[in-house]
């Protein structure tokens, strides 16, 4: 990277203030940051922090040297700059100044760095003459001549005298001792205080710390736009993660409402049958007592006292049944109301975990912003300082600035490079322990509540591999067409077909890559991700019948795999898994987002399904179902699912699919038979099996406008078995 020259108009003026006093720099002390304070101001700031302290600036954690501020490094290029900066700033006053030749107050037109002083026109005139003074011709500026908008840095390093001996000052300084901190000595010092140390040539040593900071910069500056829009990222985070929790309590409160409504007009229908009960026992207790006082009065008056024994023992066989009544719906009353006041408990509970869990995750938001701010500032003051001292082209500045100047580089390009796993999680409620729903029983019907035989154009390979349903209550079907084609179907829920897409393979592929997968994505659109054969990922649009696809090796070259199934989740991510236990990850734009390693011995991945957070993998070598966390690159073992013992056969998972309420349904499969099974919210215990159609291949829940269904699709014969979900 070539330095140009920079004039140092164009520099601002609050990179040569103090940050505590907000004056010109007096003595510039030189934090590890490179961030430079007053010697004064920093001795005060360290006298507040003790042993260490922190940079005002960028919040840089330091400790404190044993002589304080003056244990720091003097900055004497930023020190140079100042009293340059000063002295232009005096020249804007006025041109009357003392004169050091003459002794006086006099118009002053030049200035000499190496006397630092202000000439009149005769001194000017004897400086320029005079061979006593000929080693201060080179450093002496004319004020009339000179543009201070155009005055570099590279100008300011010519006119500066070259620093001297530090022990031998009236020796011009020739060498840099690196055991010293680059420290300029004269020759004489390597027979004395510096002998055996690290000598170098200001030269070569200028260019080497020059070219090596050069390539730090240059590093450097390769983030300098994600450094920009870390910030940015944070409140996008931040902004989907409360949008996505408030979504998931949104529709966790619609549920407490149904179940808490549910369960008031079980207490209102209990309330009224009792009140119904007791009104029908009191009418029949008048009938009959009134019935019995008439018999009375007709027979003779001796009957009287028998009569009487008669009502009282019937007010006693009333009072009895009319007690048992109340005690029957009074218990079930209590239940009700118990259950109800469980439900608003566990709302509360709820709601205070959200709450408390939301205030950590903002915290955490606000410390990656305060990181964030704080690296803006240190690369800001390091990108600044680094050009500066680039441009000024001075090889003794270079020397002695750029050691100090890498060396701050190596924290400062980490913290650049700082990932921060919770802006890729947020997306994500499960980052919140919320419950699955309110449901605690969803009952999956023993027999379907209907079958439809679907009619549409087939071929001799004619099967369906995959199957997934939309809000618009469409049923979407994929598989094989022929040994060439595959096909997109589209059913409503009479088993009419609406849309057919029938899709060529690429030249040279088998009949089994001609295997296609589905699965819907969330939103408004209806939109279906599909995978198929070795290679091929696609979307398709319900309302269109469109179908874009893609080449999974533009998106990951490593991809030698089949496809065998397909995922999505409610942040609109695709999972797209195959033989093996490699995962893609890619957006709705069908790039790639991550990839998922999961255990070695997860192999032959039949189907998958997100759920709750997590990834349930059916596999078929294995010959069981598995849930994985979905954080980082190597997701963990959450739990495997129990297996099914029906009638001692073996079984191996071919699908696998959730309902809205969590509940988890597998089919299983042998040589003979299909099996389908219903699992709790958190897959660790077997509700129910149910032996189904041998021909069976996949399954999907599908939500209605009234009610949710289970979906059970044959492979061969096209039929689609739909059972109730009633909760």
């Amino acid at each position: 990277m070539a330095a140009e020259s920079t004039s140092l108009s164009v520099i601002e003026e609050r990179f040569f203030l103090c940050a505590i006093c907000f004056n010109p720099l007096k003595e510039p002390k030189q934090l590890p940051c490179l961030h430079r304070y007053c010697r004064d101001c920093l001795n005060g700031h360290i006298i507040k922090g003790g042993e260490s302290f922190r940079c005002p600036m960028c919040n840089l954690h330091c400790k404190t040297p044993t002589g304080g501020a003056d244990g720091y490094k003097t900055d004497f290029y930023i020190k140079s700059v100042v009293e340059f900066i000063q002295l232009q700033n005096s020249f804007k006053q006025d041109n009357y100044k003392y004169c050091l030749g003459c002794g006086e107050i006099q118009a002053v037109i030049a200035y000499c760095f190496k006397c630092k002083s202000f000439l009149c026109d005769k001194w000017y005139r004897f400086h320029l003459d005079n061979y006593m003074v000929s080693d201060h011709q080179g450093h002496v500026l004319n004020l009339k001549t000179v543009e201070v908008s155009n005055f570099s840095l590279e100008k300011l390093a010519s006119l500066t005298e070259d620093p001297r001996c530090h022990i031998h000052v009236k020796h011009a300084a020739q060498l840099c001792c690196g055991t010293c901190g680059n420290m300029p000595i004269c020759v004489a010092c390597t027979y004395g205080e510096h002998k055996g140390h690290e000598l170098q040539e200001v030269k070569l040593l200028a260019k080497a710390e020059r070219e090596k900071l050069e390539i730090q910069l240059s590093e450097i500056n390769k983030y300098k736009t994600s450094l920009y829009e870390l910030s940015n990222k944070v409140n996008v985070a931040r902004e989907v993660f409360d949008t996505r929790v408030g979504d998931r309590m949104a529709r966790l409160t619609l549920q407490h409402k149904k179940k808490y409504d549910h369960v008031n007009d079980e207490v209102k229908r209990s309330m009224a049958e009792m009140e119904r009960t007791t009104m029908e026992i009191n009418k029949r207790r008048e009938n009959d007592i009134n019935a019995a006082k008439a018999k009375c009065d007709e027979e003779m008056e001796q009957l009287q006292i028998r009569y009487d024994g008669v009502i009282a023992e019937k007010e006693q066989w009333y009072d009895g049944e009319v007690k048992q009544a109340k005690d029957r719906h009074g218990a079930r009353n209590e239940e009700l109301l118990n259950e109800r006041r469980c439900l608003d408990s566990k709302l509360d509970d709820l709601q205070n975990r959200v709450d408390e869990t939301k205030a950590d995750v903002h915290e955490q938001f606000k410390d990656i912003m305060d990181h964030s701010k704080h690296t803006v500032s240190r690369y800001e003051n390091f990108a600044a300082l680094a050009s500066t001292v680039l441009a000024s082209n001075d090889e003794w500045t270079d020397a002695r600035c750029l050691p100090d100047m890498y060396g701050a580089t190596v924290p400062l390009l980490d913290d650049v490079k700082k990932e921060f796993p919770l802006l890729g999680l947020t997306g994500d409620p499960s980052i919140i322990d919320l419950p699955a729903s309110f449901v605690d029983t969803v009952t999956l019907t023993n027999h379907p509540v209907a079958v439809l035989d679907v009619e549409c154009r087939r071929e001799s390979a004619w099967s369906v591999t995959g199957v997934t349903s939309t809000i618009g209550e469409n049923i979407i079907l994929s598989g094989c067409q022929s040994d060439s084609t595959t096909h997109i179907t589209v059913v409503n829920l009479k088993g009419e077909v609406s849309t057919q897409r029938i899709i060529e393979m690429t030249e040279g592929e088998s009949s089994y890559e001609a295997a296609r997968f589905c699965e819907s994505l969330t939103g408004p659109e209806e939109r279906v991700a599909t995978v198929c054969g070795s290679n091929q990922v696609g979307l398709f649009a319900v309302s269109s019948g469109d179908h874009a696809k893609s080449d999974i090796r533009d998106v990951d070259v490593k991809w030698p795999y089949w496809c065998t199934c397909v995922a999505t989740d409610r942040a609109g991510k695709i999972y797209v898994g195959g033989i093996v236990n490699t995962v893609l990850v890619v957006n709705d734009k069908i790039n790639l987002e991550g990839v998922l390693k999961l255990p070695g011995n997860v192999k032959d991945v039949k189907d998958m399904c997100v759920h709750d957070g997590g990834l349930v993998v059916c596999s078929m070598m294995g010959k069981n179902v598995t849930k994985y966390t979905m954080h980082g690159s190597a997701p963990s073992l959450i739990s495997e699912f129990p297996r099914p013992d029906y009638d001692g056969r073996d079984w191996g998972p071919v699908s696998v699919c959730a309902d809205s309420n969590s509940f988890l349904y597998v089919l299983w499969w042998n040589s003979h038979h299909r099996l389908l099974t219903q699992y709790n919210q958190d897959g660790r215990s077997l509700l129910m099996a149910t032996l189904v159609d041998d021909d069976a291949q996949c399954i999907a829940a599908m939500m209605t406008k009234h009610d949710e269904k289970l979906l059970l699709v044959t492979r061969s014969s096209s039929k689609i078995y739909i059972f109730d979900l009633v909760s």
